[in-house]
């Protein structure tokens, strides 16, 4: 699927033109558009993808240099569209605020302000469903690539992943998925995804072994524990 058709997917402008603009319901809007934009795009990601370890294996110096770098500028397209989406959060939430400081003049200036409210949050949710399209475009249900994802993101991720899993688990041939979360060596605090996302699966009762940079999951234990 394309960005344009994952852009469509978004409640049409007249369902938000009118919302409460009150500081917490906005941000409960923000988390909500965030949580269904990464769930949209796990219930996207294909059931199985090549293994490419041993390819990697043989390939020579040069071209893994190139592989690296089409990462990097993969990665770099990704900080740009996260910063355009803070960007966008940041109008919206301004907008709220003169919105909900609106509420005591006229009808016209009331509706104008939260009118554009509407029109923020919409295009809030569709850079949020783009950026998550461009940091799961290298996973599938045999493999969840948390790269580019903060801890939140990342442990919601997780869990619409287990949670999809456990629906396919008839369907699926594999009985062990991966969950990338690396070795945090670019973090100033350390590794910040991996307790993360292992104290969230022991509070789940979900097995795992851990491995540098991934967690490994049996599927016995997602259909056993959830």
């Amino acid at each position: 699927m394309t960005w344009s058709e994952i852009i469509e997917t978004v409640e049409p402008d007249s369902v938000i033109s009118t919302v409460d603009c009150s500081p917490e319901n906005m941000k409960r809007r923000e988390e909500d558009a965030i949580l269904k934009a990464i769930n949209y795009n796990i219930q996207l990601l294909p059931h199985s993808g090549k293994d490419n370890s041993s390819f990697y294996a043989d390939l020579p110096l040069e071209e893994l240099l190139r592989i690296d770098a089409e990462k990097a500028k993969s990665d770099a397209v990704i900080t740009c569209v996260r910063a355009e989406t803070f960007r966008e959060k940041e109008n919206m939430l301004s907008q709220a605020k003169t919105a909900h400081q609106a509420l005591g003049m006229d009808v016209n200036s009331a509706f104008h302000a939260n009118h554009l409210v509407g029109k923020s949050f919409k295009k809030f949710a569709q850079l949020s469903k783009k950026l998550y399209a461009m940091i799961f475009e290298r996973s599938t249900m045999q493999s969840l690539d948390l790269h580019n994802l903060h801890k939140k993101e990342a442990i919601f991720a997780v869990e619409c992943f287990l949670e999809r899993l456990r629906i396919l688990c008839p369907s699926l041939s594999t009985k062990e998925v991966k969950i990338i979360t690396g070795q945090g060596n670019f973090s100033v605090k350390g590794p910040v995804l991996k307790p993360a996302i292992k104290q969230y699966l022991e509070s789940r009762n979900i097995a795992y072994t851990s491995k540098a940079g991934c967690i490994l999951i049996e599927m016995k234990s997602i259909t056993e524990n959830l």
